[in-house]
C-alpha cells in the first residue's frame, strides 16, 4: 500500500469519498502538499478501504492479548494500540500510512445545527461564540491519536491539517470543535498542534468563550477550557465575525510577522553557515597549496 495520508468519509461500511496525499519527509519532520493531493475513487477506492480496514484489524492489539503475553503492567500503556474504525453510521477519518503500518488516525463527525443547538451534544458554545458560529453545522472531531512507538515524531500537526484541509475543501465544513484531552505536559503539546494545524488552513482557533487562543496561551495552558473551536474565514466574513474579524486579521498579521522575521533568520543564519564552511574550505586548500610548496616531490 502507498505510503502516505488517506482522508475519508464513510456511511454505513461504504466508503463515498477518499482523498490521498503521500507526505513529505524531511530531516524526518512529517509535512504534506496540498498539490499533490490525489482523489481516489471507483474500484480503487473500495480496495483501499478494505486494505485500511484490514490493517487496522491486523494492527489491533489490546491491554489484555499484552498482559497474557506477559508484558509487565506498566509497560503496557507505551504498546496498546487500536486504530479500529469508529462505529457510528456516518463519520469521517483519516489515516497516516508508513510501510504498510498505521502510525496516526484522527477522526469524527457532523453534527446538525439543530443538534448542537439544543445541546444534544456536550458541545456547550457560549453566546459570544455563538454569535460567530450563527446557523452553522459542527464537525466533532473525537479523537486524534499516534501509535506509541511514534510518538514524539511530530505527526500530530500534518495529520489533523491534512485532515482539516479535506473537511474544508471536500466536504464544505467551516466549523470544527476538538477536546483537548492530552494528559502529556499538561496538554501544551497538543494546544500548539491544534493551534498550528489550524494556522497551515487559515482556520482561527477559539476556545469555549469565544476568545482567540494563540500560543502564548497555549505555553501558559491559558484556553479557558479544554474544548476548541475551529472557524474558517468564511464565517467570520459573513458573520462579522462576532466583532472579530478586526482582532483576527491583526492576530494573522502578527503572526506572518514572526514566521517572516523566524524565514529571514534562518536565511541569514544558513548565510553565515555557508560563509564559514566556504572559508574553511577556503584555508584548507591554501595549508595543501603551502604543504605543496614547501615539501615538492622529488
Amino acid at each position: 500500500m502507498k505510503d502516505g495520508f488517506y482522508a475519508f468519509s464513510v456511511e454505513g461500511n461504504n466508503c463515498v469519498k477518499m482523498v490521498h496525499n503521500p507526505g513529505i519527509v524531511n530531516s524526518g519532520i512529517t509535512k504534506f502538499d496540498t498539490s499533490s493531493n490525489r482523489v481516489v475513487s471507483g474500484s480503487v477506492m473500495r480496495e483501499t478501504f478494505a486494505t485500511l480496514q484490514g490493517l487496522c484489524e491486523a494492527q489491533k492489539i489490546s491491554t489484555a492479548e499484552l498482559l497474557k503475553r506477559g508484558i509487565p503492567f506498566h509497560e503496557v500503556d507505551d504498546m496498546v494500540w487500536d486504530p479500529r474504525f469508529p462505529t457510528q453510521d456516518q463519520y469521517g477519518i483519516c489515516f497516516y500510512v508508513l510501510k504498510d503500518e498505521i502510525v496516526s488516525r484522527t477522526y469524527g463527525m457532523l453534527y446538525e445545527y439543530e443538534s448542537w443547538e439544543k445541546g444534544q451534544t456536550l458541545m456547550k458554545p457560549s453566546e459570544k461564540l455563538r454569535s460567530i458560529l450563527k446557523k452553522n453545522s459542527i464537525w466533532k472531531n473525537n479523537k486524534t491519536d499516534v501509535k506509541p512507538l511514534f510518538r514524539g515524531q511530530k505527526l500530530c500537526k500534518p495529520l489533523l491539517g491534512f485532515f482539516l484541509s479535506y473537511l474544508i475543501n471536500h466536504e464544505s465544513i467551516n466549523c470544527i470543535v476538538l477536546y483537548n484531552t492530552s494528559e502529556t505536559s499538561g496538554g501544551i503539546p497538543a494546544c500548539y498542534c491544534y493551534l498550528k494545524a489550524g494556522e497551515l488552513n487559515g482556520l482561527t482557533l477559539f476556545n469555549e468563550k469565544g476568545d482567540i487562543i494563540t500560543s502564548e496561551q497555549c505555553q501558559d495552558r491559558l484556553p479557558e477550557s479544554d474544548l476548541y473551536y475551529y472557524v474558517s474565514p468564511r464565517i467570520l466574513e459573513s458573520t462579522g465575525g462576532g466583532g472579530f474579524t478586526k482582532k483576527t486579521r491583526q492576530t494573522n498579521r502578527r503572526r506572518k510577522s514572526k514566521q517572516t522575521n523566524r524565514r529571514r533568520k534562518s536565511r541569514q543564519t544558513n548565510r553565515r553557515r555557508k560563509t564559514r564552511q566556504t572559508n574553511r574550505r577556503r584555508k584548507s586548500r591554501k595549508s595543501r597549496n603551502k604543504r605543496k610548496i614547501s615539501n615538492p616531490k622529488r
